[in-house]
C-alpha cells in the first residue's frame, strides 16, 4: 500500500513565499564559542548570562557565560560568549 503526499497546501505554501509571508531564520552555531542569526528577528531579554530571541514566532533562549551581542543589523545577530544551552520555545 503505498501513500500519495497532499498537494492541496502547496499551493498556498508557494504563495506565500512569492509574497514574502512566510518568514524563517537561519542559525549557525561556531564551537559553542558564536552564534550567528539571519533573518526576522527581535530581542527580548538581554543579560550576561542569557539572552532570548524571537525568529519566526520561536523563542530562542542561549544561556552561557560572558554572553554578548556583537552584531546587531535587521537582518543579522552575531552572538558570543561561552554558550552552554540552547532552548526552543
Amino acid at each position: 500500500m503505498s501513500r500519495r503526499k497532499s498537494t492541496s497546501k502547496q499551493p498556498q505554501i508557494k504563495d506565500s513565499i512569492a509574497n514574502g509571508t512566510l518568514r524563517g531564520f537561519r542559525m549557525e552555531v561556531d564551537s559553542c564559542r558564536e552564534v550567528l542569526l539571519e533573518g526576522s528577528c527581535a530581542l527580548k531579554e538581554y543579560e550576561d548570562e542569557k539572552i532570548v530571541i524571537c525568529c519566526a514566532k520561536t523563542d530562542i533562549t542561549f544561556s552561557g557565560i560572558d554572553l554578548s551581542i556583537d552584531d546587531l543589523s535587521n537582518d543579522q545577530l552575531r552572538i558570543s560568549g561561552r554558550l552552554s544551552g540552547i532552548s526552543f520555545h
